[in-house]
C-alpha cells in the first residue's frame, strides 16, 4: 500500500483553512513535520489523520470548531480527513 501525501494547498483544502493558516500550523511544535521534497512540503495523510484524532480526544470535541484550529469536526472526528 502507498502512503497518500498531501501539498500544502490540499491541506488547507481538505481542514477548511487558508495555506497561510497551514504554514502557522507548521510552527507549532506538535504539528506534524512535512516531508520536503525538493522546494514543496508534502503531509502523510495517515500522519495527519493521527495527528487530528488526538487533537480532537485530548480536547474532547464532539462538536464542529471545539478543537481549536483544527477546523469542523463531527462526532469527534475531522470529515475532511476522515477514513
Amino acid at each position: 500500500m502507498t502512503a497518500e501525501y498531501l501539498t500544502k494547498a490540499e491541506l488547507a483544502q481538505l481542514l477548511r483553512v487558508t495555506p497561510r493558516t497551514v504554514t502557522n500550523y507548521q510552527r507549532r511544535a506538535d504539528f506534524p513535520k512535512p516531508l520536503r521534497v525538493g522546494k514543496r512540503n508534502l503531509w502523510a495523510r495517515a500522519t495527519l489523520i493521527a495527528y487530528v484524532q488526538g487533537q480532537v480526544g485530548e480536547a474532547g470535541a464532539t462538536t464542529p470548531g471545539a478543537c481549536g484550529q483544527l477546523g469542523p469536526t463531527t462526532n469527534g472526528a475531522p470529515d475532511a480527513l476522515a477514513l
